[in-house]
């Protein structure tokens, strides 16, 4: 009779269901007790704590005590859901299993529930006040220095209108590195294509500004926003400037613009077409003087 009223207890929600001083000097209630207090002593339940649980309750499913085939009933509902127990699952079985504590462990294990609470939140906090100052710094540290737009300079020398009409293109990357061994300009920046190869350099009312920057590690995103096409083609760049600390997509340091291509070793295509072209000259010019020595030579003779 005791055990048809204790389980019709369990349904019944006016019912007592918290260990009295009675049933906990029994050895399942002493032993119940010590148990809910060990898996909730920071004042949670893990999902480990609620496996060791579930498996004491199973081995005492025809306990007579009310508390045993509560906490039975709130543990199957976790069980039911097949998935991997969510926090706040853990969080109602762990209040559940304050209701069938006397009234002194109750108050205790409250005291410790509401710590861990007010601990994780106040963990949660720091960790959005990080996650917000993380973000107000990376938004500092990735904000443009200076931004430029100019025309490459002295794109008529040394091939590199040619070098410009066959590699360049309009929205194409371009890289700003310096030239520090250049003789006439301390402030020298070389404007180099994706390939290596030399479009010109800035010019100098603007290298003035920007090569202090290269030199300060700063790095730089650039693109040809387009060709001008007069006498020779010159590029339009465009160029930001953000600190040698930015983690800005696309913004690179000077140490990464790409090499120039080896062309007295003929590593490249248009260190080859260069070679080639200026040997042509050459040798146009060599049969031009020869024809005129033979001119002058015979006009001498005659």
């Amino acid at each position: 009779m005791f055990i048809r009223m204790a389980k019709e207890g369990a349904e019944n929600p006016t019912r007592r269901v918290s260990l009295t001083r009675t049933q906990i000097r029994t050895a399942e209630g002493a032993e119940l007790l010590k148990l809910c207090g060990v898996l909730t002593e920071d004042g949670t339940l893990s999902a480990d704590g609620l496996k060791k649980l579930s498996a004491w309750l199973d081995d005492h499913r025809r306990s007579d005590l009310p508390a045993v085939h509560f906490l039975k009933r709130a543990v199957e509902r976790a069980s039911s859901m097949n998935v991997r127990i969510p926090p706040d699952v853990l969080i109602e079985i762990a209040k559940d299993i304050e209701k069938i504590l006397p009234p002194e462990s109750r108050q205790k294990f409250r005291v410790r529930r509401r710590a861990r609470r007010a601990a994780a939140r106040a963990k949660l906090e720091a960790e959005r006040e990080a996650d917000r100052q993380r973000k107000f710094e990376e938004r500092e540290r990735n904000k443009p220095v200076i931004s430029a737009y100019f025309k490459v300079k002295g794109v008529i020398y040394e091939g590199r209108a040619d070098v410009i009409l066959q590699y360049a293109r309009p929205k194409d990357t371009v890289y700003l590195i310096r030239d520090r061994a250049h003789r006439h300009d301390r402030n020298a920046i070389e404007v180099r294509l994706n390939n290596g190869t030399m479009a010109g350099y800035v010019p100098r009312d603007y290298a003035v500004e920007l090569a202090p920057l290269l030199d300060a590690g700063c790095r730089h995103i650039a693109f040809i926003d387009k060709i001008l096409g007069y006498h020779a083609p010159v590029p339009m760049i465009d160029v930001t400037f953000y600190g040698n600390m930015a983690s800005v997509e696309g913004a690179i340091a000077e140490e990464e613009v790409p090499a120039k291509p080896n062309v007295r070793a003929g590593v490249s295509p248009l260190g080859r077409e260069l070679a080639s072209g200026s040997n042509m000259v050459l040798t146009a010019l060599g049969v031009l003087i020869a024809m005129l020595l033979i001119f002058v030579i015979w006009k001498m003779d005659n």
